[in-house]
């Protein structure tokens, strides 16, 4: 079981930016990861991340609606909450409920990057780049986009090398210069 002692107050407001960050659609479900470490909570929606410095034993991830959430934490009145993370069972001070997933062994907290609503291809691309692995992306619900992001680069890639083939590029000249341009 892992536990976490936690400022009501910081929690709440955390909550309350990720919340700022996006416009929940009626029929989209915004999945909340919430990754437990030593020393504190990562709480990673689609739209950004925050890191709360918490007491906390032992480590977890967990994907929750990040509905439930945000209506728990708003009506928190305490100065400190409570919060326990057992197999499928997430409990904030004395409201419970069933969540997604829970992963005792992969909980290295997913490192925050903040996203506007309409990212670039670029953006990702850069993000990928830079080390963020696909559980990252798929943590916050933009691997599809990824994908076609990739997807795209290759067909441009391609179409750049069969106008420029005539004058000697390579196509690995040409995959070269594009990942230079996107490592900057």
């Amino acid at each position: 079981m892992v536990t976490i002692k936690i400022d009501s107050k910081k929690l709440k407001n955390t909550i309350q930016f990720l919340k700022s960050t996006f416009k929940e659609k009626r029929r989209e479900v915004v999945t909340c990861n919430f990754t437990v470490t030593e020393n504190g909570v990562s709480i990673v929606i689609p739209y950004g991340s925050i890191f709360i410095e918490c007491e906390t034993t032992g480590t977890c991830s967990t994907e929750i609606p990040f509905t439930h959430i945000y209506n728990i934490v708003n009506d928190i009145t305490i100065e400190v909450s409570e919060i326990s993370i057992y197999h499928n069972t997430f409990k904030i001070n004395n409201v419970m409920f069933n969540v997604r997933t829970v992963d005792y062994e992969n909980s290295n907290p997913i490192q925050p990057i903040f996203f506007k609503k309409n990212y670039t291809e670029l953006a990702l691309l850069k993000l990928k780049n830079k080390g963020t692995t696909v559980a990252e992306f798929k943590a916050r619900q933009i691997y599809k986009e990824l994908l076609e992001a990739e997807d795209n680069l290759n067909i441009k890639i391609n179409r750049a090398y069969n106008n420029l083939k005539l004058y000697g590029f390579t196509k690995e000249e040409i995959t070269d210069f594009v990942n230079k341009k996107i490592s900057e």
